[in-house]
């Protein structure tokens, strides 16, 4: 019983550090989940991110029963008419209904987006995998070429201690940080974010923009 309490301490406290955290660590946990997928022994393949319209990188906390809301943090960045990486909007996850195994307490994934219009459906306040967008568990290696992928406009790559896997994203709410955008952009909307050229980055947000350049030019 004792160590179930202290377990569950563990994660509200993680929920709540992840709530308080700093823009910088906030961008930082983005560049983090990149990376770590990227450096793994599973990384997305070159013909998936070359058909990405848009990635999305978060790290999600569960208290408890309970997944995502001010425990999450995300960023994502879509392809801009010039072809390069938008600015980065931040989000935060609800609505979270994983299949995960008992004992899981964290998780995080990179979402690459590959349908056409993710950009437009990214600018609304808020995306619903699963409804707005359908998604699959996406294919992994270091092959280059036409690899087959799945018949979704979202392909999930998650991670917890360690263990990959394709986690169940269906109902998964990704929400902007109204707060947190108007902090480094001003009075900006997540469409305008993510229409704007990284290249114009606010020196905050570009080591995610350089991140997505260096793996997913």
């Amino acid at each position: 019983m004792f160590k179930k309490i202290l377990i569950l301490a563990g994660g509200i406290l993680s929920v709540q550090a992840l709530a308080k955290s700093s823009n910088e660590q906030w961008v930082q946990y983005g560049v983090d989940v990149v990376t770590n997928r990227m450096e793994s022994d599973k990384p997305i393949p070159s013909y998936v991110l070359d058909r990405a319209q848009c990635i999305a990188s978060m790290k999600v906390v569960k208290a408890g029963f309970i997944w995502g809301g001010e425990g999450s943090t995300g960023l994502v960045s879509c392809k801009t008419e010039n072809d390069d990486w938008s600015t980065p909007s931040f989000f935060s996850v609800n609505g979270v209904n994983f299949g995960l195994q008992i004992g899981v307490q964290w998780f995080e994934s990179v979402l690459v987006f590959i349908a056409h219009n993710s950009s437009e459906i990214l600018g609304h306040a808020s995306a619903k995998i699963g409804v707005d967008l359908s998604w699959a568990a996406g294919p992994t290696g270091e092959g280059e070429g036409s690899g087959q992928l799945p018949n979704a406009h979202v392909l999930s790559y998650s991670r917890s201690r360690g263990l990959y896997f394709g986690a169940t994203v269906e109902g998964l709410v990704l929400s902007h940080a109204r707060g947190r955008n108007n902090e480094v952009y001003g009075e900006r909307t997540p469409a305008e974010i993510l229409q704007t050229s990284g290249t114009t980055a606010p020196d905050i947000v570009l080591p995610y923009v350089e991140t997505l350049d260096q793996y997913a030019p």
